[in-house]
């Protein structure tokens, strides 16, 4: 009996210690789906002039937020904003995240709509014009003759779709503020109607056009043509929209461009700001959260070092959450 017992007993030590082991010897991908946090992907859409700085915050971020994938989309922020409309209307699922070249898509598209609470001002750029050396008139081109050299018939120049993104209108917006400012009667449609103008849905669908010598010159934000390292054309403060102090000259250029239902706006010039917002309704709201914090506190610095002004602290419209007023302050653009 004494024997047996001992045998029962070794039994359950024996069982003991290899539910101990098996404890110890598992994955990692099993600890955390039993007493880790949960995974979750968030999607963001984004303004393509901030394709790289972006591509910096996500993988910056990921290392600390293991749990997290950012998954990134790029393109022009106008049809962005149209395309979260279009989801919307289906019931299709909506991303998270929604960052915007110009920020006033975010109030009188997405806000307007209901599907978004506030928008969140953080970053600044300018126009400039983007060449290489192997451009036509490279040699000559300065920040006094650029309108001259671009007006010559030879030269191929390109800029985005006004109708899809900010930098197509802004673009076209600086032209009509050139001739003002140049008093030059007739620029602004000799730019803007180039016969050997190339026009593509966003600003850095034309680097290839430039690496690659389809086009000479192209209408871009400065940040974009320092991150590639493009030689560009610093154009005068009072027309590249960079400048809060010139606001009421740049409000003398308009443009009229057309609503996701076909109805008719004007657009008109101001400084360029970038706007960045929670979308509402969207599925990973909680760890969009922490994204979005990331962007506006550690992101600052990547922008910065990406060659983009940040504004610093951020600056908000709207109705903010508790968890992020701490490092704005209210917007006055």
């Amino acid at each position: 009996m004494k024997k047996a017992l001992k045998v029962i007993v070794a039994i359950i030590i024996m069982g003991t210690l290899m539910l101990s082991l098996a404890s110890c010897s598992s994955s990692p991908s099993q600890q955390s789906q039993s007493g880790g946090k949960k995974q979750a992907t968030i999607n963001v859409f984004h303004a393509g002039s901030l394709s790289l700085p972006f591509k910096d915050m996500k993988e910056a971020f990921e290392k600390t937020h293991p749990n997290i994938t950012v998954k990134l989309s790029a393109a022009g922020s106008k049809a962005l904003a149209q395309k979260i409309l279009t989801l919307y209307n289906q019931g299709q699922p909506l991303p998270e995240i929604y960052a915007s070249a110009d920020y006033s898509l975010i109030s009188d598209l997405i806000m307007q709509k209901g599907l978004a609470d506030f928008n969140i001002l953080f970053a600044r750029n300018s126009i400039v014009i983007a060449y290489t050396e192997d451009s036509r008139y490279a040699d000559e081109i300065t920040g006094d003759n650029w309108y001259e050299i671009l007006s010559r018939k030879d030269v191929r120049m390109g800029r985005s779709d006004p109708e899809q993104d900010p930098c197509g209108y802004r673009s076209v917006l600086v032209m009509q503020l050139a001739e003002k400012y140049y008093n030059k009667p007739g620029l602004y449609r000799t730019l803007k109607d180039h016969p050997g103008t190339v026009i593509k849905p966003k600003e850095v669908d034309l680097i290839a056009d430039l690496e690659t010598g389809n086009i000479d010159y192209f209408w871009i934000y400065e940040s974009v043509a320092r991150q590639h390292h493009f030689k560009y054309i610093t154009l005068p403060e009072k027309i590249n929209l960079s400048s809060l102090k010139h606001a009421d000259f740049y409000k003398t250029a308009s443009l009229t461009l057309k609503k996701p239902d076909g109805s008719e706006y004007t657009v008109f010039g101001k400084p360029i700001v970038y706007g960045i917002t929670l979308i509402k309704g969207s599925p990973a709201s909680d760890a969009a959260k922490e994204f979005l914090k990331f962007v506006l506190t550690n992101g600052l610095s990547i922008l910065e070092k990406n060659g983009q002004p940040a504004i610093s602290p951020p600056q908000y419209i709207g109705n903010v959450p508790n968890f992020l007023k701490d490092p704005l302050k209210p917007a006055n653009p």
